[in-house]
This record gives C-alpha cells, sequence and structure tokens, in this order.
C-alpha cells in the first residue's frame, strides 16, 4: 500500500491552500472554535464533516485563526473491508463518494477520528490493524448516516453522562469480533470491575457481559441478512466457535433459528418490524 503518496493518508490543511484529493476523503476538523470556508461555499466546523470522490479540488477560501482542519483519503481496500465485514450493499457504499456531501458528527465519529490522527499524523503509521478497523468503522458509519433506514440496530448511548460508560462503550463497540471479560475490560479502564458493572448497569440497564452479547448477536443478525456467510461463518466472526451455542443463543434473542431468518421472508419482515418498534420505545 502506497499510502504516503496515494491512499490512506492524513493530511494537515492550512491557510488558503487548495485541497486536491486522489482518492476517496473525507475532510474534518477537530477545534470547536473556528471554522473553514471552501470556495464552493461549504463551511465546516466541528459539527460537521465533508465526504468528497477522489479527484476533489477546491481553494479555501477562509478560515478562522485555529487551523485544525485534516483530510483522511481511504486506501481502495477500505471499501471492500466495510462492505464485507459489515455486509453492506458495495455499490451503494462506493456512491456516497461520488459526489460532495456534508454529514454530521457522532461522538462515535469523533473518536474514530482522533483515533486516526494519533495512528496515522502523530505516529506516522500508514497501515495496521487499528487503522484498518477504524477506517472500516468510520465508512459503516458515513453510509448508516446517508442511508439511515437500512441501520436494523441503533448506535446505543448511555442514559447518562457518565464518562466511564461512554469510554467502555466504544471499548465494546471495538471489540465485537473478539473475546472480551469483565475484568479485562475494567482493567482497560483502570477500574474495578465491581466498578464498571455498577455504573455501566446503572446507565444501561444490563451489565457489560450482557450488552456484549447482544451487540454480537445484533451483527449476526445483520449479516444473516445482508451477506452471503454461512451461518457457521458468522457464527465465528461474531464469537461462537461451534454454531449449535450460537444458534440457541440467537434463537433466545430473536426466537427464531438464523437459517429460519435467512430463508423466511414473512419472518424477516415480522422481525424487523418488532425491532425497529423496540428501538422506538
Amino acid at each position: 500500500m502506497d499510502s504516503k503518496q496515494d491512499y490512506g493518508q492524513i493530511t494537515l490543511i492550512k491557510g488558503h491552500e487548495r485541497i486536491m484529493a486522489k482518492a476517496p476523503c473525507l475532510i474534518y476538523k477537530f477545534e470547536p472554535k473556528g471554522y473553514l470556508e471552501l470556495a464552493n461555499g461549504l463551511n465546516l466546523h466541528h459539527q460537521n464533516f465533508l465526504a468528497a470522490p477522489a479527484g476533489f479540488a477546491e481553494v479555501v477560501a477562509h478560515h478562522s485563526e485555529v487551523d485544525d482542519v485534516f483530510m483522511l483519503q481511504f486506501h481502495p481496500d477500505s471499501f471492500t473491508m466495510c462492505a464485507s465485514e459489515h455486509g453492506l450493499n458495495p455499490v451503494e457504499l462506493a456512491s456516497i463518494f461520488q459526489s460532495t456531501r456534508i454529514f454530521q458528527e457522532t461522538t462515535w465519529i469523533n473518536e474514530l477520528l482522533h483515533r486516526l490522527r494519533f495512528e496515522m499524523f502523530l505516529k506516522g503509521k500508514t497501515d495496521n490493524l487499528c487503522i484498518r478497523f477504524v477506517m472500516t468503522e468510520l465508512l459503516k458509519e458515513v453510509y448508516y448516516q446517508f442511508f439511515g433506514s437500512r441501520r436494523i440496530f441503533p448506535i446505543h448511548e448511555p442514559s447518562s453522562s457518565d464518562v466511564l460508560v461512554q469510554r467502555a462503550l466504544r471499548l465494546l463497540y471495538r471489540s465485537e469480533d473478539f473475546d472480551m471479560d469483565l475484568g479485562t475490560l475494567a482493567a482497560s479502564l483502570n477500574v474495578s470491575p465491581s466498578t464498571l458493572t455498577r455504573r455501566f448497569s446503572s446507565a444501561m440497564g444490563q451489565n457489560p457481559g450482557e450488552f456484549l452479547r447482544e451487540r454480537r448477536l445484533e451483527r449476526a443478525y445483520t449479516l444473516l441478512l445482508t451477506s452471503g456467510l454461512s451461518v457457521a461463518a458468522i457464527a465465528e466472526m461474531v464469537g461462537y466457535e461451534e454454531a449449535a451455542p450460537f444458534t440457541a443463543a440467537f434463537k433466545k434473542r430473536f426466537h427464531c433459528t438464523p437459517r429460519a431468518l435467512r430463508t423466511d421472508k414473512t419472518l424477516q419482515k415480522r422481525e424487523r418490524d418488532d425491532l425497529r418498534e423496540q428501538a422506538l420505545c
């Protein structure tokens, strides 16, 4: 991957320079104060970001004194990995970057962008597991923000402003493919397991282990409906070594087996409607 020349690169945008993107990109800023206005009239601040196609070229017309605007260019493999890992339509995903669009920043997107700035801009890394994960997560979030009705399950936000719970949620979302026990999670957050369980349960209504198991099963549900992967492959992706325990857990959560969900169109519609109704409650 020749990320320094073409793809997988973060660039700091300074002053009144001309922005030129060789690959599909995101342009965004971190500083809460200030703005950046492009010659085409688009105004960027810390609560939004710009998605632009390969070949995008524009002049910075006006900007605040604080220059903290960055451009992230995606490696082409990021789109392939994102579509495969999250069961997204690759044509739809690519179509989002065929024109210039403004998106709203969320807490999770902000966290992902900060991580990329640390890994790529401050540490000088060009390609590691963390970078690949964050890039596919960013593309997934942009996809669901554009195709809002395609997200079957909502992003779960804590019902309080507890910073510890917010940090725990970020770690749990990142670890959907891996084993994460309570002790490991608590140690990563520098708190005791009992403190984490108490505060997480108070904010979310369930303990961290229960929350992670539900997220894994929700991801399996989405993959069953959107990917061509086998039930066994999906079970392994969400942390089950054998199909039988996965089927039992899935049936307990969704009241149907994975194979039944995949083959019964009437059941799929009923399950989708029930889940969306629950998400709105």
